[in-house]
């Protein structure tokens, strides 16, 4: 899947944020990146399939990813499907000033 530099973003970006900072990502190209995709629903309980670990090129990548397997497997409430928030945990370009991810 393709990653565009521009992504959609949530009804409430404000909920996009990475510690103190807003979420901005300058993709280069194949670069992979860990990403903790949390959505409105299903974050507690045995089977919290609302808080997601992904590895994916963007962070609509990643969303989309968790999205299709929810849909797919019909689990949740289409509005427990809704992107809450997306963190970014670690990267794999080298010289990254955050957590290194190694594929």
């Amino acid at each position: 899947m393709e990653c565009s530099h521009i992504y959609p973003f949530p009804k409430d970006p404000s909920n996009l944020f990475v510690g103190s900072y807003f979420f901005t990502i300058f993709v280069k190209k194949n670069m992979m990146m860990l990403f903790k995709v949390t959505l409105r629903g299903m974050t507690i309980g045995p089977n919290a399939y609302g808080i997601s670990y992904v590895v994916a090129e963007c962070p609509t990548s990643a969303y989309k990813k968790v999205k299709e397997f929810l849909d797919t497997n019909d689990l949740g409430f289409s509005r427990d499907r809704e992107l809450h928030s997306i963190e970014l945990i670690a990267d794999s370009y080298r010289h990254t000033a955050g957590t290194l991810l190694h594929i």
